[in-house]
Protein backbone atom coordinates (compact mmCIF):
# COMPACT_ATOMS: atom_id res chain seq x y z
CA UNK A 1 0.00 0.00 0.00
CA UNK A 2 2.83 2.39 0.87
CA UNK A 3 4.57 1.74 -2.43
CA UNK A 4 1.27 2.22 -4.26
CA UNK A 5 0.71 5.64 -2.64
CA UNK A 6 4.25 6.73 -3.44
CA UNK A 7 3.81 5.61 -7.03
CA UNK A 8 0.54 7.59 -7.34
CA UNK A 9 2.19 10.72 -5.93
CA UNK A 10 5.09 10.33 -8.35
CA UNK A 11 2.67 10.07 -11.25
CA UNK A 12 0.89 13.27 -10.14
CA UNK A 13 4.16 15.17 -9.89
CA UNK A 14 5.31 13.91 -13.30
CA UNK A 15 1.98 14.88 -14.89
CA UNK A 16 2.11 18.27 -13.19
CA UNK A 17 5.58 18.89 -14.52
CA UNK A 18 4.58 17.65 -17.97
CA UNK A 19 1.54 19.92 -18.27
CA UNK A 20 3.21 22.90 -16.59
CA UNK A 21 6.49 22.95 -18.50
CA UNK A 22 7.02 23.51 -22.16
CA UNK A 23 10.39 23.65 -23.88
CA UNK A 24 12.37 22.69 -20.80
CA UNK A 25 16.12 22.32 -21.27
CA UNK A 26 19.32 22.80 -19.32
CA UNK A 27 22.50 24.52 -20.43
CA UNK A 28 25.70 25.07 -18.50
CA UNK A 29 23.98 24.06 -15.28
CA UNK A 30 21.10 26.56 -15.75
CA UNK A 31 17.48 25.46 -15.98
CA UNK A 32 15.59 27.36 -18.68
CA UNK A 33 11.80 27.02 -18.85
CA UNK A 34 9.52 28.55 -21.46
CA UNK A 35 6.27 28.13 -19.58
CA UNK A 36 5.07 27.79 -15.99
CA UNK A 37 6.65 26.03 -13.04
CA UNK A 38 4.51 24.52 -10.31
CA UNK A 39 6.09 23.32 -7.07
CA UNK A 40 3.65 21.59 -4.76
CA UNK A 41 0.88 22.20 -7.29
CA UNK A 42 0.03 20.68 -10.66
CA UNK A 43 -1.88 23.80 -11.77
CA UNK A 44 0.44 26.81 -11.48
CA UNK A 45 -1.40 30.13 -11.74
CA UNK A 46 1.76 32.16 -12.41
CA UNK A 47 5.08 31.62 -14.17
CA UNK A 48 6.38 30.29 -10.86
CA UNK A 49 3.87 28.94 -8.35
CA UNK A 50 5.06 27.58 -5.00
CA UNK A 51 2.56 25.91 -2.71
CA UNK A 52 4.23 25.23 0.62
CA UNK A 53 7.34 26.33 2.46
CA UNK A 54 10.66 27.19 0.86
CA UNK A 55 14.27 27.19 2.04
CA UNK A 56 16.56 29.56 0.16
CA UNK A 57 20.27 29.67 0.86
CA UNK A 58 21.47 32.71 -1.02
CA UNK A 59 20.25 36.09 -2.26
CA UNK A 60 16.97 36.75 -4.03
CA UNK A 61 16.73 39.55 -6.62
CA UNK A 62 13.55 40.87 -8.19
CA UNK A 63 13.70 42.86 -11.45
CA UNK A 64 11.22 45.04 -13.32
CA UNK A 65 10.27 43.74 -16.75
CA UNK A 66 12.59 46.15 -18.51
CA UNK A 67 15.40 45.39 -16.04
CA UNK A 68 15.87 49.06 -15.08
CA UNK A 69 14.84 48.59 -11.44
CA UNK A 70 15.44 45.82 -8.97
CA UNK A 71 14.83 44.70 -5.43
CA UNK A 72 16.61 42.32 -3.11
CA UNK A 73 15.67 40.06 -0.22
CA UNK A 74 18.64 38.49 1.49
CA UNK A 75 20.35 37.78 4.80
CA UNK A 76 23.77 39.18 5.57
CA UNK A 77 25.89 42.05 6.90
CA UNK A 78 25.58 44.39 3.93
CA UNK A 79 23.01 45.53 1.43
CA UNK A 80 23.09 44.70 -2.25
CA UNK A 81 21.91 47.96 -3.84
CA UNK A 82 23.21 51.54 -3.61
CA UNK A 83 24.99 52.96 -0.57
CA UNK A 84 23.89 50.26 1.93
CA UNK A 85 26.04 47.80 0.00
CA UNK A 86 29.04 49.52 1.62
CA UNK A 87 27.62 49.86 5.12
CA UNK A 88 26.86 47.53 8.01
CA UNK A 89 23.84 48.95 9.84
CA UNK A 90 24.49 46.87 12.93
CA UNK A 91 28.07 47.89 13.65
CA UNK A 92 27.65 47.49 17.42
CA UNK A 93 27.20 43.73 17.45
CA UNK A 94 28.31 42.85 13.93
CA UNK A 95 25.44 40.37 13.56
CA UNK A 96 23.89 39.91 10.10
CA UNK A 97 20.22 40.50 9.47
CA UNK A 98 17.40 40.40 6.96
CA UNK A 99 17.57 43.00 4.19
CA UNK A 100 14.60 44.05 2.04
CA UNK A 101 15.64 46.59 -0.59
CA UNK A 102 14.03 48.36 -3.51
CA UNK A 103 15.84 50.64 -5.95
CA UNK A 104 15.55 53.29 -8.60
CA UNK A 105 18.78 53.73 -10.53
CA UNK A 106 21.58 53.52 -7.93
CA UNK A 107 19.53 54.77 -4.96
CA UNK A 108 17.67 52.42 -2.68
CA UNK A 109 15.16 52.30 0.13
CA UNK A 110 14.55 49.41 2.45
CA UNK A 111 14.54 47.85 5.87
CA UNK A 112 17.17 45.95 7.86
CA UNK A 113 16.13 43.63 10.70
CA UNK A 114 17.92 41.46 13.21
CA UNK A 115 17.73 40.60 16.90
CA UNK A 116 19.33 43.91 17.98
CA UNK A 117 17.92 46.62 15.76
CA UNK A 118 15.61 47.65 12.94
CA UNK A 119 16.71 50.27 10.40
CA UNK A 120 14.71 52.09 7.72
CA UNK A 121 16.44 54.10 5.00
CA UNK A 122 15.43 56.05 1.93
CA UNK A 123 17.07 58.43 -0.55
CA UNK A 124 14.90 61.21 0.94
CA UNK A 125 14.38 62.87 -2.45
CA UNK A 126 10.70 63.20 -1.55
CA UNK A 127 10.19 61.81 1.97
CA UNK A 128 12.08 59.24 3.98
CA UNK A 129 8.91 57.72 5.40
CA UNK A 130 5.14 58.16 5.04
CA UNK A 131 2.42 56.37 6.99
CA UNK A 132 -1.18 56.22 5.73
CA UNK A 133 -4.45 54.81 6.96
CA UNK A 134 -5.33 52.20 4.33
CA UNK A 135 -9.03 53.04 4.58
CA UNK A 136 -8.36 56.64 3.52
CA UNK A 137 -6.85 55.57 0.19
CA UNK A 138 -9.35 55.29 -2.64
CA UNK A 139 -9.94 56.54 -6.18
CA UNK A 140 -10.59 60.26 -6.55
CA UNK A 141 -9.13 61.31 -3.20
CA UNK A 142 -5.56 62.17 -2.29
CA UNK A 143 -5.10 61.43 1.42
CA UNK A 144 -2.72 63.23 3.73
CA UNK A 145 -0.26 60.94 5.52
CA UNK A 146 -0.77 60.41 9.24
CA UNK A 147 2.99 60.52 9.85
CA UNK A 148 5.88 61.79 7.73
CA UNK A 149 9.63 62.07 8.03
CA UNK A 150 10.77 64.29 5.17
CA UNK A 151 14.14 64.38 3.45
CA UNK A 152 15.51 66.88 6.00
CA UNK A 153 14.50 64.82 9.04
CA UNK A 154 11.50 67.04 9.83
CA UNK A 155 8.55 65.15 11.32
CA UNK A 156 4.90 65.78 10.50
CA UNK A 157 2.05 64.22 12.50
CA UNK A 158 -1.56 64.51 11.29
CA UNK A 159 -0.70 67.50 9.11
CA UNK A 160 -3.11 68.33 6.27
CA UNK A 161 -0.91 70.68 4.25
CA UNK A 162 -0.52 70.02 0.56
CA UNK A 163 2.90 68.98 -0.62
CA UNK A 164 3.82 67.54 2.81
CA UNK A 165 6.66 70.03 3.14
CA UNK A 166 7.39 70.99 6.73
CA UNK A 167 9.16 74.09 8.00
CA UNK A 168 10.17 72.87 11.45
CA UNK A 169 11.71 69.81 13.10
CA UNK A 170 8.32 68.78 14.55
CA UNK A 171 4.99 69.72 12.97
CA UNK A 172 1.81 68.50 14.69
CA UNK A 173 -1.75 69.02 13.47
CA UNK A 174 -3.50 68.51 16.80
CA UNK A 175 -3.15 68.73 20.55
CA UNK A 176 0.11 67.74 22.22
CA UNK A 177 0.22 66.77 25.92
CA UNK A 178 3.47 66.31 27.82
CA UNK A 179 4.20 65.86 31.52
CA UNK A 180 7.16 68.26 31.38
CA UNK A 181 8.72 70.48 28.75
CA UNK A 182 12.09 72.24 29.04
CA UNK A 183 13.89 74.68 26.74
CA UNK A 184 17.63 75.28 26.74
CA UNK A 185 18.32 78.62 28.48
CA UNK A 186 21.84 78.44 29.94
CA UNK A 187 23.71 81.75 29.90
CA UNK A 188 26.82 80.09 28.47
CA UNK A 189 24.82 79.28 25.34
CA UNK A 190 23.87 82.91 24.73
CA UNK A 191 25.54 86.07 23.49
CA UNK A 192 24.43 89.62 22.68
CA UNK A 193 22.32 89.61 25.87
CA UNK A 194 20.40 92.87 26.23
CA UNK A 195 17.46 94.24 28.19
CA UNK A 196 14.06 94.28 26.49
CA UNK A 197 13.19 97.87 25.63
CA UNK A 198 9.69 99.36 25.81
CA UNK A 199 8.24 96.07 26.97
CA UNK A 200 5.11 97.66 28.45
CA UNK A 201 4.39 99.63 25.27
CA UNK A 202 4.79 96.48 23.20
CA UNK A 203 2.40 94.50 25.41
CA UNK A 204 -0.17 97.33 25.37
CA UNK A 205 -0.22 97.18 21.57
CA UNK A 206 -1.14 93.47 21.58
CA UNK A 207 -4.65 92.16 22.12
CA UNK A 208 -5.37 88.90 23.86
CA UNK A 209 -8.31 87.29 22.14
CA UNK A 210 -10.58 84.27 22.36
CA UNK A 211 -11.41 82.36 19.18
CA UNK A 212 -12.47 79.12 17.57
CA UNK A 213 -10.33 77.57 14.86
CA UNK A 214 -11.50 77.17 11.28
CA UNK A 215 -12.25 73.51 10.71
CA UNK A 216 -12.27 73.33 6.90
CA UNK A 217 -9.33 72.66 4.61
CA UNK A 218 -11.09 72.63 1.27
CA UNK A 219 -7.94 72.03 -0.80
CA UNK A 220 -6.99 68.82 0.97
CA UNK A 221 -10.24 67.64 2.53
CA UNK A 222 -12.73 67.86 -0.30
CA UNK A 223 -14.64 64.61 -0.50
CA UNK A 224 -14.41 62.62 -3.76
CA UNK A 225 -17.39 62.23 -6.08
CA UNK A 226 -17.22 58.45 -5.77
CA UNK A 227 -15.53 55.89 -3.61
CA UNK A 228 -15.68 52.11 -3.19
CA UNK A 229 -18.51 50.96 -0.98
CA UNK A 230 -16.29 48.89 1.33
CA UNK A 231 -14.38 52.08 2.25
CA UNK A 232 -17.43 54.32 2.57
CA UNK A 233 -18.15 54.27 6.29
CA UNK A 234 -14.65 54.43 7.76
CA UNK A 235 -13.21 56.67 5.05
CA UNK A 236 -16.01 59.17 5.49
CA UNK A 237 -15.38 59.13 9.23
CA UNK A 238 -11.66 59.61 8.72
CA UNK A 239 -12.21 62.50 6.33
CA UNK A 240 -14.61 64.13 8.75
CA UNK A 241 -12.16 63.66 11.62
CA UNK A 242 -9.41 65.34 9.62
CA UNK A 243 -11.73 68.20 8.76
CA UNK A 244 -12.42 68.65 12.45
CA UNK A 245 -8.73 68.63 13.29
CA UNK A 246 -7.74 71.64 11.17
CA UNK A 247 -5.05 73.75 12.85
CA UNK A 248 -6.90 73.93 16.17
CA UNK A 249 -9.04 71.41 18.05
CA UNK A 250 -12.73 72.19 18.26
CA UNK A 251 -13.89 74.57 20.97
CA UNK A 252 -12.90 77.94 22.37
CA UNK A 253 -9.25 78.96 22.58
CA UNK A 254 -7.24 81.93 23.81
CA UNK A 255 -4.25 83.49 22.12
CA UNK A 256 -2.90 86.39 20.09
CA UNK A 257 -2.98 87.39 16.43
CA UNK A 258 0.31 86.74 14.66
CA UNK A 259 -0.01 89.83 12.47
CA UNK A 260 -0.25 92.04 15.60
CA UNK A 261 2.80 90.40 17.18
CA UNK A 262 4.71 90.82 13.93
CA UNK A 263 4.37 94.62 14.11
CA UNK A 264 6.11 94.94 17.49
CA UNK A 265 8.04 91.68 17.91
CA UNK A 266 8.74 90.42 14.39
CA UNK A 267 11.36 87.91 15.62
CA UNK A 268 8.58 85.93 17.31
CA UNK A 269 6.69 85.27 14.07
CA UNK A 270 7.53 82.72 11.40
CA UNK A 271 5.80 82.29 8.08
CA UNK A 272 5.12 78.73 7.00
CA UNK A 273 5.50 77.43 3.45
CA UNK A 274 1.84 78.13 2.63
CA UNK A 275 1.93 81.66 4.03
CA UNK A 276 0.36 80.94 7.41
CA UNK A 277 2.01 82.67 10.36
CA UNK A 278 3.05 81.02 13.63
CA UNK A 279 3.99 82.65 16.96
CA UNK A 280 6.64 81.57 19.47
CA UNK A 281 4.33 81.94 22.47
CA UNK A 282 6.96 81.04 25.07
CA UNK A 283 9.12 83.95 23.92
CA UNK A 284 6.33 86.31 24.92
CA UNK A 285 6.97 85.37 28.57
CA UNK A 286 10.14 87.49 29.08
CA UNK A 287 8.40 90.43 27.39
CA UNK A 288 5.48 90.07 29.80
CA UNK A 289 7.90 89.82 32.74
CA UNK A 290 9.56 93.11 31.81
CA UNK A 291 6.18 94.72 31.12
CA UNK A 292 4.95 93.76 34.60
CA UNK A 293 8.14 95.14 36.14
CA UNK A 294 7.75 98.41 34.20
CA UNK A 295 4.12 98.64 35.27
CA UNK A 296 5.10 97.97 38.89
CA UNK A 297 7.61 100.84 38.75
CA UNK A 298 4.80 103.13 37.61
CA UNK A 299 2.57 101.89 40.43
CA UNK A 300 5.33 102.41 43.02
CA UNK A 301 6.03 105.92 41.74
CA UNK A 302 2.35 106.80 41.88
CA UNK A 303 2.12 105.36 45.39
CA UNK A 304 5.06 107.50 46.54
CA UNK A 305 3.58 110.58 44.84
CA UNK A 306 0.28 110.02 46.64
CA UNK A 307 2.10 109.75 49.97
CA UNK A 308 3.88 113.05 49.34
CA UNK A 309 0.61 114.76 48.41
CA UNK A 310 -1.05 113.40 51.55
CA UNK A 311 1.83 114.77 53.68
CA UNK A 312 1.43 118.22 52.10
CA UNK A 313 -2.30 118.11 52.81
CA UNK A 314 -1.69 116.89 56.33
CA UNK A 315 -3.38 113.61 55.69
CA UNK A 316 -2.15 110.29 56.95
Amino acid sequence: MLLKNLALRLVVVILGVFFSFTNVYAANGDLIVNGSIGVGTSIPSENFHLSGNAFISGDTFLYSKDGSQRGSIHYGLYGKIGQPSFYNWNTASGYPGLWIEGSHDLESAGIFLNGDTMVLWSPGDQDILRVYDEDSIYTGYTPSPLFVIDGYGNVGIRMTKSGWSYSYALNVGGTVIASTYYQSSDKKLKENIAAIESALEKVLSIDGVSFTGKQEDSENMEAPDAKPKDHEDKSAANGQQRKKNGRFPEGKHYGVIAQEIEKVLPELVKEEVEGEKAVAYTELIPVLIEAIKAQQEIIEKQRNDIKEIMKVLGMK
